[in-house]
């Protein structure tokens, strides 16, 4: 299998998370549809960015995987429901608040062979890409992988990371840049709330 090229996510090929995390990073969640800050952010950068990623997603999932603009309406939107149910500060629960009033549908052939099982994402243009990053998470979850793939709980940010450490207490995709800035603000917060 090839390396996925453009994608920042460390760890990401281990835990199978190759496709999802790259659509994560596609942008920030502050810079979410903004033109030259958000490969979705139009047809050209889209599918230049989906054929960069067709090199190293196993499969032939996403040749010829064409996205139009309504198409990147709707996986713009995925994308944002996926950066907020995986926000690394996110309280599990089975609350729908946050759940789209019409849930994402993907297509997807289970198949089994002497080789094995397999999962095949199926449908066309927005649709099959729900369904790589679908059929990624399922088999993330099946193997105990997908509780470490979370998205920064700084708000404006919301970048992709694998946590890594032993008990899943990442936070921050970056402790440097976003965890320093939040808790920095939290400190400024309680002092000023101690002295006023």
């Amino acid at each position: 299998m090839a390396a996925l090229r453009g994608n920042p996510v460390e760890g990401a090929s281990r835990a199978g998370l190759m496709f999802t995390s790259a659509l994560l990073a596609t942008t920030t969640a502050e810079e979410a549809g903004v033109p030259g800050r958000d490969r979705l952010a139009s047809p050209a950068s889209a599918n230049a960015w989906v054929e960069q990623l067709a090199e190293g997603v196993p499969g032939d999932y996403l040749r010829d995987l064409v996205l139009t603009p309504a198409g990147l309406v709707q996986l713009r939107r995925f994308r944002e429901f996926l950066r907020a149910a995986l926000r690394a500060d996110r309280i599990l629960s089975e609350s729908t608040a946050d759940t789209p009033s019409a849930p994402f549908v993907s297509a997807a052939k289970l198949s089994w062979t002497p080789a094995g099982a397999r999962l095949l994402p199926g449908g066309t243009g927005w649709h099959r890409a729900v369904a790589v990053a679908t059929a990624e998470l399922l088999l993330a979850e099946a193997a105990g992988h997908l509780r470490r793939l979370k998205t920064c709980a700084y708000g404006p940010c919301g970048f992709p990371f694998i946590d890594s450490s032993r008990n899943l207490s990442r936070a921050w995709h970056d402790t440097a840049r976003c965890g320093n800035l939040v808790n920095l603000r939290a400190s400024r917060a309680r002092r000023a709330q101690l002295e006023g």
